[in-house]
């Protein structure tokens, strides 16, 4: 029996090519994977930059430069991956969202705990705030699940 002669038109190679790739979600190339890694990871080193600048910035007049210059970044970045990959890899948006709640809470907590040690320094009269080092620890910790995430989608399913 031919090509030509089969029901559907297509061979048994073919057929069976057809549901590897439905098997795994239509993404059969690295492509869709490399950007939905790549935007993952960079959401969490930006959400880590903004708070260690907004935090050691704090009531300068760089604050609503950095405030604007973060949601501008984040949106771009979230358009950039909405256009360049119009797939998502399996298992992506929940390694995306796990690693977005991680930096959430791990945000929170640190935007409070700066809160109760800018306000123990106020009632103490001191006027420094916390020292760089401490802020890029922290930016990196927060940083942290996103960019873990990032790294299991790039990995995937291989």
């Amino acid at each position: 029996m031919s090509e030509q002669d089969t029901p559907t038109g297509i061979t048994s190679d073919q057929a069976l090519e057809r549901l590897e790739r439905a098997r795994n979600g239509g993404v059969d190339d690295g492509y869709a994977r490399r950007v939905h890694a790549f935007a993952t990871a960079a959401f969490g080193i930006v959400i880590g930059a903004f708070f260690a600048l907004h935090t050691g910035l704090d009531e300068t007049s760089w604050e609503p430069t950095i405030i604007v210059g973060y949601v501008a970044i984040l949106l771009g970045l979230a358009a950039w991956q909405s256009r360049a990959a119009r797939v998502m890899p399996r298992h992506g948006r929940r390694m995306s969202w796990i690693g977005l709640g991680c930096t959430a809470i791990l945000m929170i907590s640190a935007v409070l705990a700066a809160n109760v040690r800018q306000a123990g320094r106020e009632a103490d009269g001191i006027t420094a705030g916390e020292p760089l080092w401490l802020l890029v620890v922290i930016a990196l910790v927060i940083a942290a699940p996103m960019v873990v995430a990032g790294i299991l989608i790039h990995r995937g399913e291989r």
